[in-house]
């Protein structure tokens, strides 16, 4: 974890990909939120810029909807800097591969904020 939590430090923009699960982060990323505490006293992501990009077998809004309530104390409490959200429906492994064109779009929807 220290050496994820440095690489957090070091980062310019952060991107988080994140398997979600009946609409919610996974259990992994949540034990992962919970270990960033040491940030939100510090404040030493303050401002940092951040993407989420979710993927799960539900629906893309409800979905969407869903975890950005999830992530909102993340943005809260580490004083990040939330520039977007996306949100995809894969419940197979090729089911991303037949969204070759969102996946495109994603690339110049991120390149916007770096």
């Amino acid at each position: 974890m220290n050496i994820l939590l440095n690489k957090l430090l070091e980062a310019d923009f952060i991107i988080f990909g994140v398997p979600n699960y009946f609409d919610n982060v996974s259990g992994l990323f949540k034990n992962f939120i919970d270990r960033l505490y040491p940030f939100y006293k510090s404040e030493q992501l303050k401002g940092k810029k951040v993407i989420f990009i979710f993927v799960g077998g539900g629906k893309e809004e409800g979905t969407k909807e869903t975890l950005h309530q999830s992530i909102n104390g993340i943005s809260k409490y580490l004083l990040v800097d939330i520039k977007a959200g996306f949100s995809f429906k894969a419940l197979n492994g090729n089911d991303m591969k037949k969204q070759s064109k969102s996946l495109e779009s994603l690339m110049c929807e991120i390149k916007k904020y770096i």
